[in-house]
């Protein structure tokens, strides 16, 4: 009985503590970044970073276009209150159709979504022109969106 209420509290104790250190770190990352940038603005640096990381050359594939895919994803989340997050790539495309953007800009950004699945659910990899043109992609759509707005 003892032994029992012993463990429950060290496991009630161990969760506490565990999430206690996943809000105080979810806290300091959001004290690093600043407030005052623009959803535009966040993407870019965001891409800046992403390109940084090098992460095809590491091997991480996947997590390069996870993360493109969820940069573009926030952008347009954050710039054009849609919600994006929970979506589909398709019914992100079908979304982004609706806006106006033109269709030079819209094709592209459908080829680097489908290449975004196919790396993530057939484990298919890119080459690195393929990676090179994939982020351009998304940094293009990105500025075209950005500018579609200023000018509404």
């Amino acid at each position: 009985n003892w032994a029992l209420a012993a463990i429950t509290l060290l496991s009630l104790s161990a969760v506490i503590y565990f999430l206690g250190k996943r809000v105080t770190a979810a806290r300091v990352q959001a004290e690093q970044q600043p407030a005052s940038l623009s959803p535009y603005d966040e993407a870019i640096q965001a891409l800046k970073i992403l390109k940084d990381q090098r992460l095809p050359e590491n091997g991480q594939v996947k997590l390069y276009y996870t993360s493109l895919n969820d940069i573009v994803r926030s952008f347009i989340w954050k710039k054009l209150s849609l919600a994006t997050m929970q979506k589909t790539n398709e019914e992100l495309m079908l979304q982004v159709q609706q806006l106006g953007l033109q269709h030079d800009a819209l094709i592209p950004l459908a080829q680097t979504l489908r290449m975004s699945d196919a790396v993530k659910f057939a484990k298919f990899v890119p080459g690195i022109e393929d990676n090179e043109h994939s982020f351009s992609n998304i940094r293009s759509c990105i500025e075209s969106l950005n500018n579609l707005q200023n000018r509404a």
